[in-house]
């Protein structure tokens, strides 16, 4: 009984960190030059191997190469990746913290937490420095942690899955400090992407985003273009962000900027673009295109410049907000809504809108001007007809 024993326990240890004994030795005495010198000897040691529970942390790895893989609440935190490659593997509840890496590859990884609610131990790289470090190859990222990466960090994601498959944690990127960060080709699923803190540059492009945040942002510039969907909502500080070229658009933006472009959006089914709370410069939003319940909407915003062209959307609505020019050129709405806002100057030429409400009558335009412009209902104030907006737009000569 005692053999049978110890042969299955030997069998359970082999199977579960099925590497070299002399390799073993070294992880087990936490011996790191010992465990570099001889990877260094023997690259391809830890490639087909399954780790489990091992404590790597602290060494050094350079130029080499880890295929097929399995690696289990492997501890390898503040540990340097010089010119490495993981490519066909499978981390679980890695931790790879407080890491130095340097022209990093993980290709065709699979990253998954250990436990399946709030308390699961996650595949993490927080506080880690990333220098020219990608993720690709049909690599998939659930739940994964990259939290306060320091400064100066890239990262590019291209061909991934990225999916919060467990509700309720934290951010990908909570106050990363990436300077530089790439998302191509990949499916980001009600994932919270944010709170990057690196004032560099944002580009997500050629890839589907169903209900994703990136929200607490400052950066230097965020440009979403080529999307197949775009259900996004933004929030932070940028000095620049363009959206162009996307399809199945969503969009919601609370973020402070001295531009925001939207050029040739093809909205979703009830989608929108969304411009609230906060103070950008100059908005332009031109040849976007609408599904029939689609709308423009700026909420409780304070925006010196609004130019609007070549649009047709259900429906453009201004609530609560200090507005100081609005130009729409060429462009078609169902409905024009106000709500108590203040507008210094509204510029309409060539449009056509079905029906104008000032939801409470309280709306202050203080200049007007319009030219071929068509609205094909009366004119509707809601509220007390007190604002001057209702005497201005009076003017407008209504088709027969």
């Amino acid at each position: 009984m005692r053999i049978l024993f110890l042969f299955v326990l030997t069998t359970l240890v082999s199977c579960m960190s099925n590497i070299d004994s002399e390799l073993m030795e070294y992880i087990e005495k936490r011996n790191t030059v010992g465990i570099e010198s001889y990877l260094e000897k023997h690259p391809d040691s830890l490639t087909g191997k399954r780790l489990t529970n091992l404590n790597l942390s602290g060494i050094n790895l350079e130029s080499i190469t880890i295929k097929d893989f399995e690696w289990d609440n492997v501890d390898i935190s503040g540990s340097t990746f010089t010119n490495v490659t993981f490519e066909g593997g499978t981390l679980r509840g890695a931790n790879f913290s407080n890491g130095e890496f340097n022209t990093v590859r993980f290709l065709d990884v699979t990253m998954l937490p250990i436990g399946a609610d709030k308390r699961a131990n996650l595949t993490r790289f927080n506080n880690a420095h990333f220098n020219k470090v990608g993720i690709g190859k049909n690599s998939k990222l659930y739940n994964v942690q990259m939290e306060e990466l320091k400064a100066g960090s890239s990262l590019s994601l291209m061909d991934c899955l990225i999916e919060d498959k467990i509700k309720g944690l934290s951010y990908i990127f909570y106050r990363a400090k990436l300077s530089h960060l790439v998302v191509d080709r990949c499916e980001v699923i009600e994932s919270g992407l944010g709170f990057i803190k690196g004032e560099g540059e944002i580009t997500i492009k050629n890839s589907t985003l169903k209900k994703v945040e990136m929200h607490g942002l400052k950066a230097r510039s965020v440009h979403i273009y080529d999307n197949k969907e775009t259900d996004i909502s933004l929030g932070g500080e940028a000095h620049e962000v363009l959206i162009e070229n996307n399809s199945k658009s969503s969009i919601d933006t609370g973020i402070n900027s001295d531009r925001f472009i939207a050029t040739n959006n093809e909205t979703s089914h009830q989608g929108r673009i969304t411009v609230s709370s906060t103070h950008i410069d100059e908005v332009e939003i031109k040849s976007c295109r609408h599904s029939s319940k689609a709308s423009i909407s700026f909420v409780r915003t304070n925006i010196p410049k609004i130019l609007i062209s070549d649009c047709e959307f259900n429906e453009l609505a201004i609530a609560d907000a200090n507005i100081g020019l609005i130009s729409v050129v060429n462009s078609k709405f169902n409905e024009f809504l106000f709500a108590d806002s203040k507008i210094e100057s509204l510029s309409l030429l060539n449009v056509e809108i079905t029906a104008l409400i000032d939801e409470f009558g309280e709306t202050n335009l203080i200049n007007f001007s319009s030219e071929n412009t068509d609205i094909s209902s009366d004119i509707v104030f809601e509220g007390s007809d007190s604002g001057s907006l209702s005497e201005k737009l009076k003017s407008i000569q209504k088709s027969p």
